[in-house]
C-alpha cells in the first residue's frame, strides 16, 4: 500500500490532513531581515543595502504569512514544493527584523540631520 503524496503522514496530529505545495519565502525573509541589520553599520553604503533587505524581507515575511494563513484556513496543511512543511515563524521573523532595519534606518538618518543641521548652525553664528 502506498502512501498518498496529497495527505500528510507525520505524526504530530495533522495525519490524514490535505496539504497544498506553496513557495516559501519564509528562509529568505529571515536571512534578508538579518543581513539587513548586520550591514546597516556600514556607514552610507550598509544604509542603502540595509534598506533593499529590510524591503525584501518585509514583502517576502508578508506573503509566505498570507499564503500559508490562507492554506491553512482552508483545511490545507501548508507545505514547501519539497514536502517539508513551511515554517511560518521564519517568515514572522524575517517581516519582523525588516520592520526593525527600517525604524533603524530612519532613526540614523534623523540622527544625521540634526548633526548636519546643528554643525551648520554653529558655522552661522
Amino acid at each position: 500500500m502506498t502512501a498518498n503524496p496529497m495527505v500528510a503522514s507525520s505524526n504530530d496530529g495533522m495525519q490524514n490532513r490535505p496539504v497544498r505545495a506553496i513557495y516559501d519565502r519564509a528562509t529568505p525573509s529571515m536571512v534578508l531581515g538579518i543581513v539587513g541589520i548586520a550591514i546597516l553599520w556600514i556607514p552610507f553604503f550598509g544604509w542603502i543595502a540595509g534598506l533593499v533587505c529590510a524591503i525584501l524581507a518585509i514583502v517576502f515575511g508578508k506573503k509566505t504569512r498570507q499564503e500559508y494563513d490562507a492554506a491553512a484556513a482552508s483545511g490545507y496543511l501548508p507545505i514547501k514544493f519539497n514536502r517539508l512543511p513551511v515554517n511560518r515563524g521564519q517568515a514572522t521573523a524575517g517581516f519582523t527584523l525588516g520592520w526593525i532595519t527600517v525604524g533603524l534606518i530612519i532613526m540614523w538618518a534623523m540622527i544625521w540631520i540634526f548633526l548636519v543641521a546643528a554643525v551648520a548652525g554653529v558655522g552661522n553664528s
